[in-house]
């Protein structure tokens, strides 16, 4: 499907404040447009992970998805007071599963009816969710379309790539005393194919600490929402398990640490604005 869902059947507008807007007290429209590759074992598990946006979206914002948001989603968002109006949504031409920003950069329809959802005057804001390298391009794009500045509402690529970089993030816990399960980082060889030549350094981790619990954790050193992440007994990955790892993008780092059975485990999301401000979201316990 390509551009703007009709906007005859749309719903009435939301009244429901971007949640964004809302925390960072931006006075201005927002585009949500997840540049960066969904992560997930199984691609088209991304097209409807994308809906997130419609979530967080106003009344005024504008909602880039890779495919035809599910009516039925759609539906129920309006029946909660949530999401943007069904003629906000825009989907560009070219394949699904196919990356986003470049699909916009090549269908100079889709940018025109982004700019023609927005103010023609005054600052519009591009949330990426996860920043990457498309978003600046994409942002110009928009900018030029409408004749208006686009800023970015997120920190730079290179930082995020740093900061998702499981190991790394546990070098900085332990070296700020942050209490964390015992483990161990292990580096793999990757074949001509990007598969892992010899999996033994990450079975003998496995089972060093596997000693206690009997369990270990395995995460990739990249990936989000749980997609690199891989629980396994003392004999490593057999099964079910085996299955899961060998579908998922081999990566040459992986941190494994002890599975240890606790009874709560808190998520604080924390926004940091543009200006630096860091701002507690939520507490919630997964």
């Amino acid at each position: 499907m390509t551009g703007i869902l009709d906007p005859r059947t749309a719903a009435p507008a939301t009244t429901a404040p971007s949640l964004i807007a809302h925390l960072a007290r931006l006075d201005a429209p927002i585009v949500y447009v997840r540049t960066a590759p969904f992560p997930h074992v199984h691609p088209s598990a991304g097209l409807r992970s994308a809906e997130r946006g419609l979530t967080f979206a106003g009344p005024g914002d504008v909602v880039c998805l890779p495919a035809a948001a599910d009516p039925a989603f759609v539906e129920l968002l309006a029946e909660l007071g949530l999401g943007p109006d069904p003629s906000r949504i825009v989907v560009p031409r070219g394949p699904a599963l196919a990356p986003l920003g470049p699909r916009f950069l090549a269908d100079q329809d889709a940018l025109d009816r982004i700019a023609a959802l927005l103010p023609a005057e005054g600052v519009a804001w591009l949330a990426p969710g996860l920043s990457y390298p498309d978003d600046a391009p994409l942002a110009a794009a928009i900018a030029a379309a409408r004749g208006a500045p686009v800023e970015i509402f997120g920190a730079a690529p290179s930082l995020v790539e740093h900061l998702d970089h499981k190991p790394t993030v546990r070098a900085a816990a332990l070296e700020l005393g942050v209490p964390v399960a015992e483990g161990s980082v292990v580096r793999l060889r990757l074949d001509h194919d990007g598969r892992a030549a010899d999996l033994t350094p990450l079975r003998r981790a496995i089972r060093q600490v596997a000693g206690r619990s009997g369990r270990a954790v395995v995460r990739g050193a990249f990936g989000s929402s749980g997609s690199s992440v891989f629980l396994t007994g003392r004999e490593g990955f057999v099964g079910a398990a085996a299955d899961a790892f060998a579908a998922a993008p081999a990566q040459a780092v992986y941190l494994v640490e002890e599975y240890l059975p606790i009874r709560a485990s808190p998520n604080v999301q924390v926004l940091i604005d543009p200006s630096g401000t860091a701002t507690c979201v939520s507490i919630a316990d997964q």
